[in-house]
């Protein structure tokens, strides 16, 4: 299948492309950026899920400068073949939307940390549909909330490293509430020694009922 951004380049110059494979049990990843994409990517047995620029997302001709928000892009892993594009329900400018990304099942976490003004947002969808299930936003202000996402086991951390004056937070949130319908509860992590500069949360990871949370800025 075409890739679906490729006829719509005109009038930016196309940069790289990025390619995922999944020979066997062997990822094989080629993780390029085109226009403004970061390198968020994720893998389950059956899907990639991976960010890119979408310099046409939905509603693009009236929104100018939003319109080039950035999609996440879902790849069948063992054939390496496109499968589908998520878009934000709510498209806004310099909302970093794909900055971050992670895969449980059928469910993907997207991270948006410039959203609402820097205080961030994450997004929970479900990758066999397209369809968006929550939108949750920050419970801090100017945390970068969703700058890193991981998740494992029907449950997702979230990094915040900006909140409060960047010492940091974490959160866990259990995506089975979120399949079923329900508003997401959010449990707070917090460093037992954390002082202003810590970055807590700046890189999280998660395993079972275990949960790593990076602090690049503690002494």
């Amino acid at each position: 299948m075409e890739h679906p951004l490729s006829s719509r380049e005109t009038g930016a110059k196309k940069r790289h492309r990025r390619l995922v494979l999944r020979i066997g049990n062997f990822l094989i990843a080629a993780a390029i950026t085109m226009g403004f994409a970061s390198d968020a990517a994720a893998i389950s047995p059956e899907v990639i899920v991976l960010e890119e620029a979408a310099p046409f997302g939905p509603g693009s001709s009236a929104l100018g400068e939003v319109g080039k928000a950035v999609a996440v892009l879902v790849y069948r892993a063992r054939v390496g073949r496109y499968f589908t594009t998520l878009f934000p329900s709510t498209i806004l400018p310099d909302a970093e939307f794909g900055t971050s990304v992670a895969l449980c099942d059928d469910l993907a976490v997207v991270g948006a940390p410039g959203e609402n003004g820097g205080s961030g947002t994450v997004y929970v969808f479900n990758v066999r549909t397209g369809k968006e299930l929550a939108r949750i936003l920050s419970p801090v202000a100017s945390g970068g909330f969703g700058l890193s996402v991981a998740a494992s086991g029907q449950k997702a951390v979230i990094g915040a490293p900006f909140a409060n004056t960047d010492e940091g937070r974490a959160y866990v949130i259990d995506l089975a509430e979120i399949a079923a319908g329900n508003g997401p509860t959010l449990v707070s992590l917090v460093a037992m020694d954390g002082e202003m500069n810590d970055g807590f949360g700046q890189s999280v990871a998660i395993y079972d009922s275990l949960v790593l949370v990076g602090a690049p800025g503690d002494d």
